[in-house]
């Protein structure tokens, strides 16, 4: 079987389920603020559900909430998860309020984001299992939805100026252009702002946005938002120190060059903090399955390695190749006392 979308739960499935206790524990977690979400949604349990009976599992909204998020609606839905005895709640978005459509090998797809998930595994579950039954129940309703996973980082593009109702007009006249013309590479119109690719973390508003390449160095713009405001900015230049396929999947190393903090530096983090969010943002990127990205960014693994300096070169480094050969002479001596004169 497969999941089906039944209007009436029924009352020998309420207590079958024990849907009563279901609903207090809700409601008890959301008091407590238990659950990760954003903000705390008015409970209000639907009477369909989503349930595959052979599968033993069920699916039910339990509330929404949004708001005005710079000059465009969210819309968040908060579900509870029934599979094999656990419980799971999560919060999947539509995106902003016109709808998130993509073309998607031909045919029209309407995205959801799985935003958080919790617990994200249980037992033998791991998250890709209790992805995957999300992303089949919801296709009870709508075969067309795709399901993505925004839990970690994800690669997007900042298409129209919006990537989940953040918009991008200040960030190109501000920074990005004013950031590629350092480099010598032309203003972008706010129709090619189309054409960036960008690794998000949207509930947590954090945007690493590829604004150019200037021969081997990579251009990035790193914007951190709080609530929908500009908190901070860093321009960033990636140095490709290689770019290898392994297996058929290419890696990207590449070498810190330039961080500039641009704003208000009270509120910036270190240099060494940004450095190890990046890292984290390549890292965790994963596969996004839309077409469209260039073909070195879909389907591929990417590695961040982070040089501030050639460690070589340095003194530490000298000092410490100067003690191990004297340790070495020493061992050697311990082993054949003649080597030392005796």
């Amino acid at each position: 079987m497969a999941f089906v979308v039944e209007e009436k739960i029924g009352e020998e499935n309420a207590r079958k389920y024990k849907l009563n206790k279901v609903e207090k524990d809700i409601r008890n977690k959301i008091s407590k603020k238990r659950l990760p979400f954003r903000c705390y949604p008015e409970i209000s349990i639907e009477l369909s559900w989503r349930i595959d009976r052979e599968l033993g599992a069920w699916l039910i909204n339990y509330g929404s909430f949004g708001g005005f998020w710079d000059h465009c609606n969210l819309d968040f839905n908060a579900y509870r998860l029934y599979y094999q005895g656990k419980m799971f709640d999560a919060v999947i978005t539509y995106g902003a309020w016109f709808g998130d459509f993509r073309m998607i090998n031909g045919q029209k797809r309407r995205i959801h984001k799985l935003y958080a998930l919790e617990p994200r595994s249980s037992g033998k579950l791991s998250k890709s299992d209790i992805f995957k039954i999300l992303q089949d129940a919801l296709n009870a309703e709508n075969e067309n939805v795709l399901l993505i996973d925004a839990l970690d980082y994800n690669i997007d593009y900042v298409g129209g100026f919006l990537i989940d109702g953040y918009r991008f007009e200040d960030n190109l006249e501000q920074i990005i252009n004013p950031f590629r013309n350092q480099h010598g590479l032309a203003s972008l119109s706010r129709d090619e702002i189309d054409h960036l690719w960008c690794i998000s973390k949207e509930l947590n508003e954090i945007f690493l946005i590829k604004v150019g390449s200037d021969g081997s160095n990579d251009l990035f713009t790193l914007t951190h938002y709080n609530h929908g405001y500009y908190e901070y900015h860093a321009n960033i230049v990636l140095k490709q120190i290689s770019n290898k396929t392994v297996d058929g999947i290419n890696e990207i190393s590449y070498k810190i060059k330039k961080i500039e903090i641009l704003g208000d530096r009270s509120e910036a983090p270190t240099q060494g903090k940004i450095k190890r969010l990046i890292r984290k943002m390549f890292r965790s990127t994963c596969e996004s399955g839309l077409e469209g990205f260039s073909p070195n960014l879909i389907d591929e693994k990417f590695k961040l390695s982070l040089i501030s300096h050639l460690f070589e070169e340095s003194e530490f480094f000298i000092k410490l190749k100067q003690w191990i050969v004297k340790l070495q002479n020493l061992i050697a001596r311990r082993k054949n006392p003649r080597l030392s004169g005796f």
